[in-house]
């Protein structure tokens, strides 16, 4: 099954995205450039170099998740189920995909 790293808590999209660009992104947005010590400047600039690889990081999380959301890779979970009425839900899943 292909995407599954996607699940990985490392690769929540809310906390990479929300939580953490965003909250930063507030912080950098009210900033006095004037006023930061040079160390500070050196902060936000390594950080700011790394927002691009923040949203390449994204763009691969969101990338493997359409990966993993396909009925064709979702399909052999449908051997797993024991119901026929769980199968039978998880085909009209499928087929909404």
């Amino acid at each position: 099954m292909v995407g599954l790293e996607t699940l990985y808590p490392e690769n929540d999209l809310r906390e990479l995205l929300v939580l953490d660009l965003g909250t930063r992104i507030r912080e950098f947005r009210d900033l006095e450039n004037d006023d930061l010590t040079h160390s500070e400047l050196k902060r936000w600039a390594k950080w700011v170099a790394g927002v691009e690889l923040t949203l390449e990081r994204a763009v691969a999380i969101i990338a493997a998740g359409q990966s993993l959301l396909t009925a064709a890779n979702l399909d052999p979970l449908l051997q797993a189920l024991a119901t026929a009425a769980d199968k039978s839900q998880f085909r009209t899943f499928l087929r909404s995909l």
